[in-house]
């Protein structure tokens, strides 16, 4: 037993046998060195070049082949923004100066840049909707300009849109189909509700849905937030390249874009959700206060200037 216990015994400052057979480069055994040789045989080297020559050979062929068909990534996202960006016209603004049915108009909002549509972000919600956003850039193009259309009822004879009246905001997406400005009540059940919060108070999200329904109704309202103004402004005609509020019919919250920023294929830009950006007051009985409303909640439909005049003699 003592010939055994001095056996195991080791020097004093020699390394442990784990350590030992680590700096023993023949303690670690590959496969090619049990066959018992030390490296691959140069056949297996020159059959793994040859095997990465063809592989990349196939990859680059494939590769041409989808670029050629248009079926790369990065011509799909070339497609996608340039049928997006692609230049449109706006109605030019009418001899009265009023929004009419039927015109094209892009949305101006009061801190900067317009409303814009993002067909390539799908939102998540149950029903087929995209991503909204509000761009820096006012340039009249696919994805900034929209259509007013009425909402469940015919066009009145005279084309005017008046305060208080049902309508709704129709751009195109990438396909060609028709995409609904909407907006809708969040609940835990769809989730609609936008990053922003205003102190314990979420903002109901907007999308561009392409069903048409309740959630697409929105009205025009006049900025002034006097209850007799209010009453006037019931059924007159809405300017043109003025600000006014934007309410949706079923939620009553009022289009909003504030300075939360986002980042999305076009850059950075801003969100939009359907929130009433006004102080809450202390109410007394009787009384009926209101609060103008802020800049966020400010849209204007923005039109087309009208063709200058030929100068004579020219």
């Amino acid at each position: 037993a003592k010939s055994v216990a001095l056996s195991r015994a080791r020097a004093p400052g020699s390394a442990p046998p784990a350590a030992q057979a680590a700096m023993n480069p023949q303690m670690n055994y590959t496969p090619q060195q049990v066959m018992g040789h030390d490296s691959y045989s140069v056949p297996c080297r020159v059959g793994n070049w040859a095997e990465d020559e063809y592989m990349g050979a196939l990859l680059t062929a494939d590769h041409m082949a989808r670029g050629e068909k248009g079926m790369l990534t990065t011509q799909k996202l070339q497609s996608t923004l340039g049928s997006a960006l692609t230049p449109t016209g706006l109605t030019v603004i009418h001899p009265d100066g009023n929004v009419r049915f039927g015109d094209e108009i892009m949305l101006s909002n009061a801190p900067g840049g317009v409303l814009a549509t993002n067909p390539q972000v799908r939102e998540k919600l149950s029903q087929h909707a995209f991503a909204t956003s509000r761009t820096m850039v006012e340039r009249p193009c696919r994805r900034t300009c929209f259509r007013v259309v009425p909402h469940s009822a015919a066009a009145p004879e005279d084309g005017l849109l008046r305060f208080g009246m049902a309508f709704g905001l129709v751009s195109v997406g990438d396909n060609g189909e028709e995409l609904h400005l909407q907006s809708m009540r969040y609940t835990m059940a769809n989730m609609n509700f936008s990053r922003s919060v205003r102190g314990a108070e979420r903002k109901n999200g907007v999308s561009m849905a392409v069903d048409v329904s309740w959630q697409t109704a929105w009205e025009v309202m006049l900025l002034a937030p006097a209850e007799l103004a209010q009453l006037r402004s019931e059924g007159m005609p809405v300017p043109a390249n003025t600000y006014v509020a934007l309410r949706h019919k079923s939620s009553q919250a009022n289009l909003c874009s504030d300075t939360t920023a986002l980042r999305n294929a076009y850059g950075e830009e801003f969100e939009v959700s359907g929130f009433t950006d006004s102080e809450v007051v202390k109410g007394s009985w009787g009384v009926r206060n209101a609060r103008a409303v802020g800049a966020s909640n400010h849209w204007a439909f923005t039109t087309a200037a009208p063709d200058e005049p030929a100068a004579e003699g020219a």
